[in-house]
């Protein structure tokens, strides 16, 4: 099974010039890295931009898995020898994993290839919102998730949802779309 989980805006909002439009929300990250952390995935999707930017905690995840690192050209540094260069994605790779589990992560420009080559089985999503009419992000969002699959349910769809927080600026729902 191939997971995408991530976090957007109620409109697909996902980045911004300098880091998440939400800044450091870190009750909804707690639930990104319990999911990730233990999480049985054989593998790890992640983008070029992405893998060579990673926060401590996050690079420290990736040192210890099985990583493709999806770009045109690979990553500028490596954070373990085993990690491969993913150039494209497509059907074909259901069939590189070979029945292995994987979970893509973002960015923004993956996850879209991914829900557009139609490989995702599950998407395990935070919404982020703000509290208060009127408040702004923290970071003005210059990215934004535009496929359907990413935004909304699909049809014939299952939603459950695994967490609730919030913080005095965001309240966020996580949830899992199983396909």
């Amino acid at each position: 099974m191939i997971y995408a989980l991530y976090a957007m805006g109620p409109n697909g909002e996902f980045g911004s010039a300098i880091g998440l439009p939400w800044g450091s929300f870190s009750e909804e990250l707690e639930f990104f890295y319990e999911f990730l952390e233990p999480f049985k995935a054989d593998i790890i999707v992640v983008g070029k931009r992405t893998y060579e930017t990673a926060p401590k905690r996050l690079r420290e995840v990736l040192e210890k898995r099985q990583v493709l690192v999806w770009g045109r050209t690979p990553p500028t540094i490596w954070y373990n020898e085993q990690h491969r260069h993913l150039r494209y994605i497509g059907k074909g790779l259901k069939t590189y994993l070979n029945g292995s589990d994987a979970v893509i992560i973002g960015g923004a420009a993956l996850l879209e290839e991914a829900a557009s080559q139609k490989v995702i089985d599950a998407f395990i999503r935070s919404t982020i919102e703000m509290k208060l009419c009127g408040n702004m992000w923290d970071n003005f969002p210059t990215i934004k998730l535009k496929h359907d699959d990413l935004l909304l349910w699909p049809v014939d769809s299952a939603v459950v949802v695994h967490r609730r927080g919030e913080n005095e600026k965001y309240t966020f729902v996580s949830e899992g779309v199983y396909l």
